[in-house]
């Protein structure tokens, strides 16, 4: 994941994630499975499978927190720790990709 951009010093702007636009997906046995074209990959859990979802469009990290932070009773700090790992595993296998940081 990229480092965060000051723009003129006041407003933090923070790379946005998408999903890869050459992964596949398909839900079996209410899992969700992926097929990036060599491998498949099985989302571990549920916030990982909303993750993936809000993932569609373009989101900042902390976007997919403050929404996941809506959707379940957990510490924001905790869901805040969950993203950021499950955003590094998708980016190393290269399921979700870093889009420019709009001006």
């Amino acid at each position: 994941m990229g480092a965060a951009v000051l723009d003129n010093g006041s407003n933090k702007r923070e790379p946005r994630f998408r999903r890869s636009p050459r992964v596949q997906q398909a839900e079996q046995a209410g899992t969700v499975v992926l097929f990036d074209g060599a491998r498949y990959y099985t989302l571990p859990n549920e916030v990982a499978t909303d993750l993936w979802s809000l993932l569609a469009a373009p989101r900042s990290a902390d976007d997919m927190v403050s929404l996941l932070h809506q959707q379940y009773e957990a510490p924001r700090e905790v869901i805040a720790s969950d993203v950021s790992t499950l955003l590094k595993l998708l980016c190393r296998a290269r399921l979700v990709t870093e889009e420019p940081t709009p001006p």
